[in-house]
């Protein structure tokens, strides 16, 4: 296999040392691996929230967006994503530093698919907190972004934005929006696509939806 050659990038000293401290890594590219492996246990999670990781990965992808390059975009995100699988302390933190925002920008119309998969992967996990990162992801996401997302027409990254989706209709509200016109061309892209029958929660979410369409039938 052939070695990945990374474009020239300084990143900021106060985002780049906290991530070689944490990881004892040397450069960014293996700090970056180091900590999406090291992150995958609820113990390191949880020592990492402790470090305020969360905040320095949402500045460097700050930086990455500002600079028009996805070199170490893919990495980022795939740390925030284990970072916020069910520690609060990360979650909480990825609101409060207007990650979604973060997000938002770095999922735009022309993002790899790889980095679409994985941001709403972790916007899963956030919508997972509580009602408030519900309502913060769905009130910035709903119509406009799901809609452009739903209209990439793909299964891997379908899936997980049923998954965002179910998980931010909890209030009866939302509900109504989904089942509006704007939510309703969403679910249809979505149900055309989404995989069903492959995992148990997504063929709950497709039924979910199919529901709605035929009560509006």
């Amino acid at each position: 296999m052939e070695d990945i050659i990374r474009p020239a990038l300084v990143v900021p000293e106060h985002i780049l040392q906290p991530l070689l401290d944490s990881a004892k890594c040397s450069t960014l590219d293996d700090a970056l691996e180091s900590l999406i492996k090291i992150a995958r246990t609820e113990s390191s999670r949880s020592e990492l929230a402790s470090k305020n990781t969360v905040l320095v990965v949402l500045e460097l992808v700050r930086f990455l967006l500002n600079r028009l390059t996805s070199c170490f975009l893919l990495s980022s995100l795939k740390l925030l994503r284990n970072l916020c699988a069910g520690e609060v302390q990360n979650q909480n933190s990825f609101i409060a530093n207007n990650g979604i925002e973060v997000i938002s920008n770095a999922l735009s119309s022309d993002s790899d698919n790889g980095i679409v998969r994985t941001g709403l992967q972790l916007l899963g996990n956030v919508s997972l907190a509580g009602e408030e990162h519900q309502r913060l992801i769905w009130l910035l996401f709903f119509p406009d972004q799901f809609m452009e997302i739903a209209r990439i027409r793909k299964s891997d990254i379908c899936d997980p934005l049923c998954m965002v989706i179910y998980n931010c209709c909890g209030r009866n509200e939302r509900v109504g929006e989904l089942c509006g016109v704007q939510g309703i061309r969403i679910v249809e892209d979505i149900i055309k696509t989404a995989s069903i029958g492959i995992l148990v929660d997504f063929l709950t979410i497709n039924l979910f939806y199919v529901s709605i369409l035929i009560c509006l039938i």
